[in-house]
């Protein structure tokens, strides 16, 4: 089990993945014509809960799970701190999520020093000073739409380079180009923040270079293609456990980064009112598929478990379904106002409501050993 104080990050996470929730359904129902009040302004912004709050702090406690954070286990509070009330723009909130990125760089410099090895440590510590320099810029990630992508890109590349991870130990120049394009493109966003906006459709092709770069370096597809094509020996004992499911899983998410990046790439056609379907692509879909396929591993492991072999693939189709009805209101807005105000608060509810379960049934796997039945979504 992990240390206390790791069990208490994990329970602010929480708290702020709940937060996130409950904000945004709010502000969709505000905003759609339900008779509710407006959001106050002195609670964080929906962004903030989510990205600065719980996908943080899931990032962090996952690394200090696996290398214990000493006395480094006050970074995920005063990062979340920092990224919950800048919003407000009190001096001591920047300083606060500065502070909590000051910490997690010492924590991933001994990471790199520890496994002597430079490349995912270096991401991490770009892509947490990306968001904090995202969420402490006025207006915060909804002051911009460049902002919000760097909000996003900052999470978006943590994921990238543990996709990379594998390859990047094998002397191949291919998976480096792409690492050195990982860092250039968090680079370029928070070029765009400090001293933009730079274009969309410039963001959004860049975007779509590096994503499909590291599409086309992700070993676990790779492997997974090649073996369903025949290109690849059967390992040892048979099919490796997860492997279909994670493939398919993993598709599915870089399918919805390709239209995030379209969409940004032709954000000057799409209407005003239909833009919230880019953040929903790559936050929705990219980002939380991303979380859904690692999950039956990554839980498991924080728990000191192996992984899971049953996974709920219903529970998880479930959850793209409601993306692609989330995306399709934002898409018909103009000709179907009511289709778009339905489709707000009640999505959300159930993107809530499944997450929840997948989350739950994982972790029971998880107690149970993980090592009964076949892997039901490889059928």
């Amino acid at each position: 089990m992990p240390p206390p104080a790791l069990r208490a990050a994990m329970a602010v996470g929480a708290v702020c993945f709940l937060g996130a929730v409950l904000t945004g359904i709010w502000r969709l129902a505000a905003t759609r014509g339900f008779p509710v009040p407006p959001v106050p302004p002195v609670v964080p912004p929906h962004g903030h809960w989510m990205v600065g709050g719980f996908l943080a702090v899931l990032i962090m406690v996952e690394r200090m799970v696996t290398l214990p954070p000493g006395g480094l286990a006050w970074v995920p509070f005063v990062y979340a701190l920092g990224a919950l009330t800048a919003h407000t723009e009190w001096a001591i909130a920047r300083w606060a999520v500065t502070l909590g990125w000051l910490g997690w760089t010492v924590h991933r410099a001994r990471a790199a020093r520890i496994y002597r090895t430079l490349e995912k440590p270096l991401v991490e510590i770009v892509a947490l000073g990306l968001l904090a320099l995202a969420v402490t810029r006025p207006g915060g990630l909804t002051g911009r739409p460049d902002v919000a992508l760097a909000g996003l890109g900052a999470i978006a590349g943590v994921i990238a380079v543990e996709r990379l991870e594998f390859l990047l130990r094998s002397p191949a120049r291919g998976p480096r180009v792409v690492w050195m394009g990982l860092l250039a493109w968090m680079a370029l966003l928070g070029a765009s923040v400090l001293w933009g906006p730079l274009p969309l459709p410039l963001l959004g092709l860049a975007t779509a270079l590096e994503m499909g770069g590291v599409l086309a370096h992700d070993a676990a597809v790779r492997f997974a293609l090649r073996l369903l094509r025949g290109g690849a020996d059967m390992p040892p004992g048979g099919r490796p456990p997860l492997y279909g499911f994670l493939a398919k899983a993993l598709l599915v998410a870089y399918a919805w980064m390709g239209l995030g990046a379209a969409l940004l790439i032709g954000w000057d056609f799409l209407p005003a009112t239909a833009k919230d379907m880019t953040y929903h692509a790559i936050g929705l879909g990219f980002i939380f598929t991303m979380i859904l396929a690692h999950a039956p591993v990554i839980l498991p492991a924080v728990s000191g478990g192996p992984p899971v072999r049953r996974v709920p693939v219903g529970l998880f189709a479930l959850f793209q379904g409601m993306t692609v009805l989330r995306l399709i209101g934002d898409a018909v807005v103009a000709k179907a106002p009511d289709l778009w105000a339905w489709t707000g608060w009640p999505t959300g509810l159930l993107h809530t409501v499944f997450f929840g379960l997948y989350i739950g049934a994982i972790a029971r796997e998880a107690q149970r050993g993980g090592t009964k039945g076949r892997v039901t979504s490889d059928g």
